[in-house]
């Protein structure tokens, strides 16, 4: 008996306890679990990954942001909220 493609519902790999179901994510990981380690960076990088540090991006943090930046920032939205005090300790958290 031939197995039509609507009942097959696993892929399988050649380690007995890793499967995939047969569907568009599943197929997705198959390729994955397949690929070889310059096919994973390719993927990877496709998908901008690993991204940039969000540190090293200007207006992301205002330590790292250049200051005529901040002074335009600013001059659009004048609220700016100041830390003043950190949570007090108790005895149980020392």
């Amino acid at each position: 008996m031939t197995e039509k493609p609507k009942d097959k519902m696993w892929i399988t790999t050649n380690n007995p306890a890793i499967i995939f179901e047969d569907n568009t994510v599943g197929r997705l990981k198959k390729e994955l679990w397949d690929a070889s380690e310059r096919e994973i960076e390719r993927i990877l990088a496709d998908y901008g990954i690993p991204s940039e540090p969000e540190l090293g991006k200007a207006g992301t943090y205002i330590q790292t942001t250049v200051r005529n930046e901040l002074v335009k920032t600013r001059r659009k939205n004048d609220i700016v909220l100041i830390p003043v005090g950190a949570p007090r300790t108790t005895a149980s958290t020392r």
